[in-house]
C-alpha cells in the first residue's frame, strides 16, 4: 500500500467516522425530545398547544440542549379525534383502536370514551 493509499483510507474513515457521529447525535436528539414530550408540561403559547419545563433543571437541560425556547410551541400536534362540535382543542394523549378505526383521545375525551365501552348495552 502507497503513502497516498493509506492517507486516503484514513480520510475516508475519518469521513464514515463523522457520518456515524451525526447519526447517533440525530438519534439522541430525537429520543431526548420524545423524553421532553412524554414529561414536559402541557401549556398554550399564543393560541397552540406547547410544552413548558415548569422549572425542572432536567428538562431546562433538555430544551437547551435542543435549542427549544421555553415554553416550546409544538409544530404539527396531533389534535383530539372525539366526534364533537365544535373540534376538541386538546392535544392527544392516548389513542386506541375502535370500530371505526384507530382513534387519537385527549385524556378527557379517552375517560368519556372508555366509559362508554365500559357501560352496559
Amino acid at each position: 500500500m502507497t503513502d497516498a493509499e493509506f492517507v486516503a483510507i484514513l480520510r475516508l474513515s475519518d469521513d464514515v467516522s463523522k457520518l456515524y457521529a451525526a447519526d447517533r447525535i440525530e438519534a439522541l436528539a430525537a429520543a431526548l425530545a420524545d423524553v421532553v414530550h412524554q414529561f414536559g408540561y402541557e401549556a398554550v403559547q399564543d393560541g397552540q398547544p406547547a410544552i413548558t419545563t415548569g422549572g425542572l433543571s432536567a428538562l431546562e437541560g433538555a430544551f437547551e440542549a435542543l435549542g427549544w425556547a421555553d415554553p416550546y410551541v409544538i409544530p404539527n400536534p396531533i389534535w383530539c379525534d372525539a366526534p364533537v362540535e365544535p373540534r376538541c382543542p386538546n392535544r392527544t394523549t392516548s389513542g386506541t383502536p375502535t370500530p371505526e378505526g384507530y382513534k387519537r383521545f385527549c385524556q378527557d375525551h379517552f375517560h368519556l370514551w372508555q366509559a362508554a365501552q365500559d357501560a352496559p348495552s
